[in-house]
């Protein structure tokens, strides 16, 4: 497990953008999202994640308190009570 910063993980996302995602949010909030072709951007504020398929979503930066990179699993770490993973699949179907 290695812990990295956000523009480390818009860098290393971007760079894979042409694969399948899945982003799974754990805690109070609890959903399994499946994209294809994902983009992340930054603003002052927010870590934006596009996609063609789907809407925005938008995380707050200053309540991300750690990322950690596992392989090809990304965990941000909000708090106690919620948590994203990000995992990068190697194949598309």
């Amino acid at each position: 497990m290695k812990q990295i910063d956000i523009k480390t993980l818009i860098n290393e996302i971007n760079l894979n953008k042409n694969k399948q995602f899945i982003l799974e949010f754990e805690g109070i909030i609890k959903s399994k999202i499946q994209i294809k072709n994902l983009e992340m951007q930054e603003d002052a504020e927010y870590i934006n994640i596009l996609s063609k398929e789907s809407e925005k979503i938008q995380l707050l930066k200053h309540q991300i308190m750690k990322i950690e990179k596992i392989e090809n699993e990304y965990i941000l770490k909000f708090d106690a009570i919620q948590n994203v993973k990000i995992i990068v699949e190697n194949n598309m179907n």
